[in-house]
């Protein structure tokens, strides 16, 4: 019993100790946090060498800021779209669900086109493709944000988040050594079909067990309420006097800092640095190592101490770091202390961002605020990508990263002026 008490720990499985759960409540939330670990394993598998893979195409800058700049722009669509539709049945799951499996179709079909004659077109088909996945992966965010609310109580958000995004990390640790390893030895472009054709049938597998959880009984929220007049809905969402509107400018700040530079440090090793696919698969492996040690610190001491909040303004200034870092790098000792640097200071923040987010959304309606969050966020995130670019062709990464880094810490100092004197939580 101590040994399975001790594994229960190691995995986080204790994330319902002192909580009443009904035992259907009780399942639902294992197979939740079960579902975790084998859509990120699949996801890692294509979101770790999608640059790679264009890169192999011989694509450029200019190409791959364009897929960062589509895939933003989608992504700011969709979630609106989606919130609309799941907010007047309240299905979320089932939009989870159809999104998810359109999403992973779409990895499928990039499997194929290396075996169809598309010459100069291939890297834009490519492009076209990984852009819909983007879109219908971001269809997703609203109604499984509202979903997560649902099922996961307040009281043990941050320890089950946590332990659900540990177990999730190390299985994305696991398939992004492994790919990196299998395009080395198989090389372009057998190795890339071959990670993106394992992923579509682990994504399809994710899907199912997703699909399997129960839909919460429980007393939630009160019923949806779907504004009479649409402008004034949104302009009191966005105003500077809610808590919402206020983190909402905090974040399209963030996202365009990160946006702008972070891209291209994938490219800046392969190009610059000349690092291989099975190094750049050791050094993001190594970086989710110390990102899923850091998040079970984070959620059950950091957190529980200073609060979600003061977590996040304090790393926020800190991603700082990790552009400025890279400017430095040459050799790959180097690089692997950036990545791990990079792997403490994000787990805590997107943890803490998270669980923000959820606090500063009203129960009613949460999925529309989120998808208002989302579409903000990725519209002004969508300038990063393309921007970054351009400037990387003109001013060389090293100055690219500077920016960031600087714009960066200019988000920080917006958050905190933003939030003095306000609390965040609405509900």
């Amino acid at each position: 019993m101590r040994v399975k008490h001790l594994f229960q720990q190691l995995l986080g499985l204790d994330y319902d100790e002192g909580v009443s759960l009904t035992p259907q409540h009780r399942r639902g939330l294992r197979l939740f946090y079960a579902e975790a670990p084998v859509a990120t394993f699949s996801d890692a598998l294509v979101n770790n060498y999608t640059n790679l893979f264009l890169v192999a195409l011989r694509a450029t800058n200019a190409q791959i800021g364009l897929l960062g700049t589509l895939s933003q722009a989608l992504t700011a669509l969709a979630p609106l779209l989606a919130a609309v539709l799941a907010e007047r049945t309240r299905a979320y799951k089932k939009h989870v669900v159809g999104a998810a499996l359109l999403g992973r179709s779409m990895v499928a079909l990039i499997v194929l086109l290396p075996l169809i004659p598309l010459g100069v077109w291939l890297p834009n088909v490519v492009i076209g493709l990984f852009a819909l996945r983007a879109f219908f992966m971001a269809w997703i965010a609203a109604p499984w944000a509202a979903f997560a609310a649902q099922i996961v109580p307040l009281s043990i958000r941050a320890r089950y988040f946590a332990a659900r995004n540990f177990v999730g990390g190390a299985a994305a640790i696991l398939g992004t050594l492994l790919a990196g390893q299998v395009i080395r030895v198989l090389g372009f472009p057998l190795g890339f079909q071959v990670m993106f054709g394992l992923a579509a049938l682990i994504g399809f597998g994710a899907v199912l067990m997703f699909a399997r959880i129960p839909e919460p009984t429980h007393e939630t929220a009160a019923p949806a309420q779907t504004p009479t007049n649409p402008l004034a809905f949104l302009r009191g969402a966005f105003s500077w006097h809610t808590p919402f509107g206020r983190y909402v400018l905090c974040s399209c700040a963030f996202a365009f800092a990160v946006n702008i530079g972070g891209p291209f440090i994938q490219v800046y090793q392969v190009r610059v640095l000349e690092f291989s696919a099975g190094l750049i698969g050791a050094l993001l492996a190594l970086e989710q190592a110390v990102n899923i040690s850091a998040q079970r610190v984070y959620g059950q001491v950091v957190i529980k101490k200073f609060g979600d909040f003061r977590v996040m303004q304090v790393l926020r200034f800190l991603t700082a770091l990790v552009p400025l870092a890279w400017i430095f790098v040459r050799d790959p000792i180097t690089a692997a202390l950036v990545g791990m640097l990079a792997g403490m200071i994000w787990s805590g923040h997107e943890l803490a961002n998270f669980n923000n987010l959820l606090d500063a959304t009203p129960e009613t309606a949460r999925a529309q605020y989120v998808a208002l969050h989302t579409f903000a966020v990725s519209v002004i995130a969508a300038i990063g990508p393309g921007l970054g670019g351009v400037l990387s062709e003109m001013i060389g990464y090293q100055a690219l990263f500077f920016i960031s880094g600087a714009l960066r810490i200019g988000a920080g100092l917006l958050l905190v002026f933003a939030f003095r004197g306000m609390a965040l939580r609405t509900s």
